[in-house]
């Protein structure tokens, strides 16, 4: 699952976002990552709420409860 585009032996080109191709499969990125690179721990961007520090999604500051800013 995840694959947007196939060729013509059913073989996986491309995938959606939120998914990163893995031996021509379709592996989904970690939990919060809106988009991957190369594997599915690589995350390039993030979901509201979360900010990207050093390749992987955390929840931004303002939206932990008790959080001191």
């Amino acid at each position: 699952s995840g694959c947007e585009k196939c060729d013509a032996e059913l073989v996986c080109q491309e995938c959606y976002s939120g998914y990163t191709i893995q031996k021509h499969a379709c592996d989904k990125c970690l939990q919060n990552c809106r988009t991957c690179g190369s594997s599915p721990t690589d995350c390039l961007s993030c979901y509201f709420m979360y900010e990207l520090r050093n390749g992987a999604c955390t929840i931004k500051r303002e939206y932990v409860i008790g959080a001191v800013l």
